[in-house]
């Protein structure tokens, strides 16, 4: 890799629907996170291990104060799919620069914070991820280091990430931004815009896609 996985985001069309399918599919039952009161979403949360988790992420329809585009190619996708993966950074400015060569919509650092549902604020930094397109191959960036807690830390474990392969039609576009990026994930040759997972869980190896 070079750099930590912080987080793979699968986003769902229902969130409901989403965490009984990775239930039964892994054997662990992800937990309910909290919603994203300025993006319009929800999610749920699948501990990886090494402060990695799976990120179910829907539409929060309870939510009608949000308007326009929601992030992470949710409002997108037609079917369950992983759009997104992000990184474990310190470094956002230097990042940031580097994904602004790509697109000025990459670059942006915000800040956001949640409540889980025990009360407790999660608080993070962030190179933000861009509303499209539906998969993007280059990373977004987290850092956590003012938060009082990571959201992995009061999730049991039952799943291990083992590795994660991207696709592209013409993989060298991505290839040299993730070299800048520090990121040595091969990218290989596709018709379609891909991110696949590999965990292990109590039932085995899963590719999630």
């Amino acid at each position: 890799m070079g750099r930590e996985i912080d987080h793979i985001v699968y986003c769902v069309p229902d969130l409901e629907e989403g965490v009984n399918y990775i239930s039964n599919l892994f054997g662990v039952k992800p937990v309910i996170g909290g919603a994203h009161l300025t993006k319009g979403t929800k999610n749920a949360l699948l501990n990886l291990g090494n402060k990695c988790y799976l990120e179910i992420l829907a539409i929060d329809h309870d939510n009608v104060d949000f308007k326009g585009l929601r992030w992470m190619g949710i409002d997108l996708i037609r079917e369950p799919k992983i759009t997104r993966w992000s990184l474990k950074s310190n470094t956002l400015k230097s990042d940031s620069k580097i994904l602004s060569l790509h697109s000025p919509e990459l670059g942006i650092i915000d800040s956001g914070s949640r409540k889980t549902m025990d009360g407790l604020l999660l608080s993070w930094e962030m190179i933000l991820p861009a509303s499209a397109p539906e998969v993007e191959l280059l990373p977004f960036m987290t850092d956590w280091s003012e938060s009082e807690m990571h959201p992995t830390d009061k999730l049991e474990q039952g799943c291990v990430f083992n590795s994660i392969e991207l696709y592209h039609l013409n993989p060298k576009i991505v290839q040299s931004m993730l070299y800048d990026l520090r990121v040595k994930n091969i990218v290989q040759s596709d018709s379609e815009v891909t991110i696949a997972v590999n965990i292990q869980s109590p039932k085995g190896m899963v590719r999630l896609v």
